[in-house]
């Protein structure tokens, strides 16, 4: 069902978002986004994605990880109690991040602009995550 869920949302928005392959073997699938929440680095489509997952009963093969702070904060913390598998770090040291980061599969960032060269996507794959 992760899957579907993973194809619906290629197809809404296939622009934007690129997925790397799906390991069948993989019991949970833990994400990472690290970036200010607001909505030019498109935060909202994180938040909708954490609804799609809730919606489609996916919670239980799902941990999602969120460092950072911004205007969308009051969103995502509306939506916690309800999105039992998402955890909220707010501003971390760099050396939490790095532990968490490091158990990730995936590193999320979605963004309205070109990204130069994206730090938070530099320190990921540096730790094997795509």
């Amino acid at each position: 069902m992760l899957k579907d869920t993973i194809a619906s949302l290629k197809k809404r928005w296939n622009k934007h978002i690129y997925f790397t392959p799906w390991d069948e073997g993989m019991d949970k699938i833990e994400f990472i986004y690290v970036g200010r929440l607001v909505k030019e680095k498109w935060f909202d489509l994180i938040l909708q994605l954490l609804e799609l997952i809730s919606e489609r009963k996916l919670s239980d093969r799902v941990i999602f990880h969120i460092f950072s702070d911004g205007p969308l904060r009051d969103q995502l913390e509306a939506g916690l109690e309800k999105w039992g598998f998402v955890h909220y770090y707010g501003q971390q040291p760099k050396e939490t991040l790095g532990e968490i980061r490091k158990n990730c599969h995936y590193c999320l960032m979605p963004s309205q602009f070109l990204e130069t060269f994206g730090l938070a996507a530099l320190d990921s794959i540096s730790l094997g995550v795509p």
